[in-house]
């Protein structure tokens, strides 16, 4: 088929290479996001009415229009929700009329913040026409045309999933899902198939609240289009809003073919009341010659809104974030007092603690008084005890034939217990005293070793004298028994340098009491 007009030629030209095109390619996704995506039906409370209608390459005769109508809403009180989408593409000879009815499933992880999981199915359907009676033809009876005016119709299905949180969609579709074709007959009775190609179409947004009182939006978006055998495509945008009032914004969108068709959009939209909404998009190719060429395009959106009032909505969800904030709050405030009951626990730990070391303190200040006195009386004592044995001394040298040593008692290191052998020692000196006169008088000597400090010992020399005269007198001595500890101050050999075992005993001496008399 030859065609003899060049402008023609260039849009069929287009209308071939850019077989993404079989689909509509509309920027308004970023206000109507079910438009590539029918999980995205129903997602929010308000039932949504939207026209869109786009006009390309206005520089060019015949240049393709598109027009859509669509709605979505959601369920009444359920997670579900229902949509419908409705089309016509003009591209010169070219006619296509494709709709769909979708139902989407919003799985919610929580009641109370934006957050689930969605997934939605269109059913559809495609009709295409080819009006050969509006080209101009070289030779019209080439058997390789089609009838003058052929049509055929498809039935399809498309899918989607899209995941919510907070302010971030991240979706992902497929359109066309069948990948069937269109069956036509030429002139000479060929077949001629027009294939509808998957789409795979992944977005992702998220919408940034900013300002004192969270009303003004920031949201970045990215798409990627995805056609078997051409060019990945892509677009990322920026739009700016106010208080869902007024938003304006800005994108970019590669090519999808061979040639340079990438464009630059600006776009910009008001809703009024809350209940209409009117968007406009102008897009220019980067490529200057081929825009010179092709031209601007431009694309128009009205959309009514119903039920789900805004300010209601903004409200619960302002009311939202109060309660989480208020809650958050509250787990703060807990915690913080747990951390001050523990903190005060230890400070009421510490002061306990202090006040039982000042008490202890107290306690072993007082016990070193008591020991510094107990000292005291027994410097006192062992000072009057070394001045009796002085005199015990003086007077044993003094009258050295009035006393006698009979023998001796020995003991354990640091010990003042009596052991059996000592026992048996006794009961023959009890038996000695008895064939002495019973006049005269038993004098008990005391002794310890040098070991440990001079205040021990003399306190263990008087302990074994006292043991040594209670064993006297428990077996019959009746005589009176004296006792004299003298400490480490009667050592036997080695003086006052070595340690002698023989230190440790009590040494039991008769003395006659009317010529010694007492001490």
């Amino acid at each position: 088929m030859k065609i003899i007009n060049n402008i023609l030629g260039l849009m069929l030209l287009f209308s071939l290479q850019l077989s993404a095109q079989q689909l509509p390619v509309l920027h308004h996704y970023v206000y109507n996001p079910y438009l590539y995506n029918p999980a995205r039906a129903g997602q929010e409370d308000r039932t949504k009415i939207n026209f869109h209608f786009k006009k390309q390459w206005v520089s060019m005769p015949e240049s393709p229009v598109t027009g859509a109508l669509g709605l979505d809403a959601r369920i009444p009180g359920t997670d579900m929700g229902v949509g419908a989408l409705f089309y016509v593409d003009q591209m010169h000879i070219i006619n296509r009329i494709g709709g769909m009815a979708s139902y989407a499933y919003h799985i919610p992880f929580s009641r109370k913040i934006p957050h689930h999981l969605s997934f939605g199915i269109s059913l559809g359907f495609i009709h295409q026409r080819f009006n050969f009676e509006q080209a101009t033809v070289a030779n019209p009876a080439d058997v390789q045309l089609l009838q003058s005016e052929s049509e055929g119709v498809a039935f399809d299905f498309s899918a989607g999933l899209n995941y919510k949180l907070y302010g971030l969609n991240l979706g992902f579709s497929m359109l066309q899902g069948l990948n069937n074709g269109l069956l036509y007959l030429s002139a000479g009775s060929d077949n001629i198939s027009f294939v509808n190609t998957r789409h795979f179409i992944g977005n992702i947004s998220y919408r940034f609240e900013l300002g004192p009182k969270k009303n003004i939006y920031l949201e970045p978006s990215a798409l990627l289009r995805f056609v078997p055998n051409l060019p990945l495509q892509a677009e990322a945008n920026l739009m700016v809003g106010w208080n869902n009032l007024f938003w304006i914004g800005a994108g970019y969108r590669s090519s999808n073919n061979q040639l340079s068709t990438s464009a630059l959009m600006f776009t910009a939209a008001v809703e009024i009341k809350r209940q209409v909404f009117v968007g406009y998009t102008f897009e220019i190719g980067v490529d200057g010659q081929l825009n010179n060429s092709l031209g601007t395009q431009h694309e128009f959106m009205v959309g009514i809104r119903f039920g789900g009032d805004n300010k209601l909505k903004e409200l619960e969800g302002r009311i939202e974030k109060l309660e989480k904030q208020d809650s958050l709050f509250k787990e703060d405030v807990a915690v913080s007092r747990a951390k001050e009951a523990d903190l005060q626990a230890q400070i009421d730990s510490l002061n306990s603690q202090v006040n039982d070391q000042q008490n202890t303190q107290m306690e072993q200040g007082e016990s070193l008084r008591q020991q510094g006195d107990l000292l005291k009386l027994k410097e006192k004592e062992i000072i009057n005890n070394t001045r009796e044995i002085e005199k015990l001394k003086e007077l044993i040298k003094n009258n050295p034939m009035m006393y006698k040593k009979i023998g001796s008692v020995y003991f354990d290191k640091g010990s003042d217990k009596i052991t059996e052998d000592s026992e048996k020692i006794l009961a023959l000196i009890k038996d000695a005293i008895a064939q002495e006169d019973k006049s005269i008088t038993v004098y008990l000597y005391g002794n310890a070793s040098i070991e440990g400090d001079q205040t021990r010992n003399m306190s263990l020399s008087t302990k074994r004298t006292i043991a040594v005269r209670k064993a006297l007198i428990r077996i019959g001595v009746p005589n009176e028994v004296i006792v004299l500890p003298m400490g480490e101050e009667n050592p036997k050999k080695g003086g006052q340098s070595d340690v002698n075992e023989a230190d440790r005993r009590v040494d039991i001496i008769l003395g006659e009491k009317k010529k010694m008399g007492k001490l």
